[in-house]
């Protein structure tokens, strides 16, 4: 099995997890809008910002699904200079691991952006005295953003893992 289709079959079982989570977790966003359109016209339209991304992330869980090669080839290294060298099953494993691992990070770390950013969009009708709940979504974004760029890292670089841990390391 070459690196490729390693690749290719992790995301393919991506794809499947992530469109099983959307499908779980639509009936709730659609419970969501009607909620916030009884309660306030404002905010309910966010909500079908967040509807659209939902839908658009399961349209990109079924291409991940039907066309699993044609994305780990947008993931792989392209150059033979900064593709990892494979000398044995070991090493396509690590190297396939890690793009896995990076592309799953960011199927969580995504949504909770949007998320967020919904959270500080609504912030301003919160009143004076909930400041904790303000600065609880400020953190919560500021950990997001380190997520994807933690799962952006591993993801485009393969060995993104391993040079990470050697910096916390030194």
């Amino acid at each position: 099995m070459q690196a490729i289709e390693s690749i290719a079959l992790g995301i393919r079982l991506l794809g499947i997890f992530l469109f099983v989570m959307l499908l779980k977790d639509m009936p709730q966003i659609i419970e969501s809008i009607n909620l916030y359109k009884s309660v306030s016209q404002g905010t309910g339209n966010l909500m079908y910002i967040y509807l659209g991304i939902s839908i658009a992330a399961i349209f990109l869980s079924l291409i991940m699904i039907k066309f699993p090669i044609s994305v780990s080839k947008l993931l792989y290294a392209k150059s033979i200079h900064a593709s990892p060298q494979l000398s044995s099953d070991l090493e396509i494993a690590k190297v396939t691991g890690i793009t896995i691992l990076g592309v799953y990070i960011l199927s969580w770390a995504i949504p909770d952006l949007v998320n967020n950013i919904i959270g500080l969009v609504q912030a301003n009708t919160y009143a004076a005295y909930d400041e904790a709940n303000i600065a609880y979504i400020w953190n919560s974004l500021i950990t997001t953003i380190l997520e994807i760029i933690i799962g952006l890292y591993c993801a485009i670089n393969s060995n993104g893992i391993v040079k990470l841990i050697s910096r916390l390391r030194a």
